[in-house]
């Protein structure tokens, strides 16, 4: 993906934005108050920003349990949900993640990536701590760039990251979508 290319999303009035550039890739995070509208096209991840959207019922944020499965049958292969652990890096646990999600991220999580011959950088490390930090005001992220992953190509992708919760303010888990740019 060129810049030119991604420049065509226009982000308006992101409360945070992380630029990762490492190992080739070049991917960014745009974080958005919970309340907020996207400013950008998320194209097939729009109903899904809208069912969740749906969810919060006057709270801060929905719960998993909010949620019927079936909600998801459209967006379940692009889907992984992950608990939220107790906010620090590497204690997200992935609990399901969909055939077409693993095909853009890969099966070497991020965590595996540290643990690897081929870690990120100290500076990628630290911008992923933020990156969690910003989720937990509650924000939600689209995100748009080259994924990093190590065991596939690397390809375009468009992706959201929705925090859930059990008591309606804590975040318990994480919605995480993707889908291929083109």
């Amino acid at each position: 993906m060129t810049y030119k290319k991604r420049k065509r999303l226009k982000f308006k009035n992101p409360k945070h934005v992380i630029e990762y550039r490492d190992s080739g890739r070049s991917l960014d995070a745009h974080f958005f108050e919970v309340d907020q509208k996207p400013t950008v096209d998320l194209r097939e991840l729009d109903g899904l920003f809208k069912i969740w959207k749906g969810k919060l019922k006057g709270r801060i944020l929905p719960s998993w349990k909010d949620f019927e499965l079936e909600e998801f049958e459209e967006w379940a292969e692009h889907m992984r949900l992950l608990t939220a652990g107790d906010g620090s890096f590497g204690s997200r646990i992935t609990v399901f993640a969909g055939k077409r999600y693993m095909s853009l991220w890969g099966q070497t999580t991020f965590k595996g990536q540290i643990a690897s011959n081929a870690p990120p950088t100290e500076d990628t490390v630290n911008k992923i701590t933020q990156h969690i930090k910003y989720l937990y005001e509650p924000s939600y992220a689209i995100g748009v760039g080259t994924i990093p992953k190590l065991d596939a190509p690397a390809n375009p992708a468009l992706w959201l990251e929705l925090p859930l919760s059990d008591n309606g303010v804590d975040i318990a888990h994480f919605i995480n979508a993707a889908v291929p740019l083109e």
